[in-house]
């Protein structure tokens, strides 16, 4: 299970806003929730970025941690990003298995605190359309480039980057393939 978490100082100037200091913390960080801490400082802006969690039934706290995370971090948090393998496996958006239901209540929730963008692993590729209707995600490409703190920060899954395994990426390119998906 990974999870970074970026926070940005925001420093309000007669001419808009200043991105400026950078800092990143983990969770729960005192030095970011105490009550002097929230008097005295301008608001952070979080952005939570999580991969390979590979949520699968037979590890249901994995799930649930996920849930913890949702509801302490995505209120406070300005956009989730899920960097694939989300699940070991989705055999497609029509699973209605418990573990896809309970993912799909999971991702709605994150829904109504920030956008959740999820990028396909070699694991979720099957990830559609159906999935974005029901719970309000948004899918992106992978790879996908977003700024934070005026830098340019190129997100990507990673496994287009196993370059040796030829096998692997023979058969990415099929599974990955429009016509495969349909």
């Amino acid at each position: 299970q990974t999870l970074w978490r970026h926070r940005v100082r925001i420093r309000k100037r007669t001419s808009g806003v200043d991105h400026a200091g950078a800092r990143r913390c983990w969770p729960n960080d005192p030095s970011l929730t105490s009550a002097k801490h929230a008097a005295s400082s301008p608001k952070c802006m979080t952005t939570l970025f999580i991969s390979d969690l590979h949520i699968a039934p037979s590890v249901p706290h994995v799930l649930k941690s996920l849930r913890r995370l949702i509801s302490r971090e995505t209120p406070h948090a300005d956009a989730l990003y899920i960097l694939g393998d989300l699940v070991e496996a989705w055999v497609g958006d029509d699973d209605d298995s418990q573990t896809a239901m309970e993912l799909r209540e999971v991702l709605s929730s994150a829904v109504q605190n920030c956008p959740v963008y999820v990028m396909h692993g070699n694991r979720d590729f099957l990830f559609g359309e159906k999935l974005v209707v029901d719970t309000g995600i948004h899918l992106i490409d992978d790879p996908h480039v977003i700024t934070l703190n005026e830098q340019n920060v190129l997100l990507s899954h990673g496994d287009e980057y196993c370059t040796r395994d030829k096998a692997y990426q023979h058969v990415r390119s099929i599974i990955r393939s429009t016509d495969w998906k349909t």
